[in-house]
C-alpha cells in the first residue's frame, strides 16, 4: 500500500506540474494578446492625433484662403465705390455745365 500511495503522490505531483504549465501557457497567450491590443490602441491613438493635426492644418489653410478672398473682395468693393464716386462727380460736373450752358 505504501508503494501505491507513493505512485499516487507522484501522479498528483505530475498532474500539478502539467496544470501549472498549462496555466502558464494560457497566461502567456493572454499576456501576448494584451500586448497586441495595447500596441494596436497606441497605433490608433497616434493615427487619431495625426488626423487631428492634419485637420487643424487644413482648417488654418482654409481660414487663410477665406481671409485672402475677403480682403480681395473688400479691395474690389473699395475700387468700385471710388469708380462710382468718380462717375457721380462727372455727372454733377456735366449737370452743372449743362445748367450753365442752358442759362438756368
Amino acid at each position: 500500500a505504501g508503494a501505491g500511495a507513493g505512485a499516487v503522490a507522484g501522479d498528483i505531483a505530475l498532474l500539478t506540474v502539467t496544470i501549472t504549465l498549462s496555466d502558464l501557457g494560457k497566461l502567456q497567450s493572454e499576456t501576448d494578446a494584451a500586448r497586441t491590443a495595447e500596441a494596436e490602441a497606441l497605433t490608433a491613438k497616434e493615427g487619431a492625433e495625426q488626423r487631428a493635426v492634419d485637420a487643424e492644418e487644413a482648417a488654418a489653410v482654409r481660414v487663410a484662403e477665406a481671409e485672402a478672398k475677403a480682403t480681395a473682395a473688400a479691395k474690389d468693393t473699395g475700387g468700385e465705390i471710388n469708380r462710382l464716386k468718380g462717375e457721380i462727380h462727372q455727372l454733377k460736373a456735366a449737370n452743372t455745365q449743362f445748367t450753365t450752358d442752358a442759362g438756368v
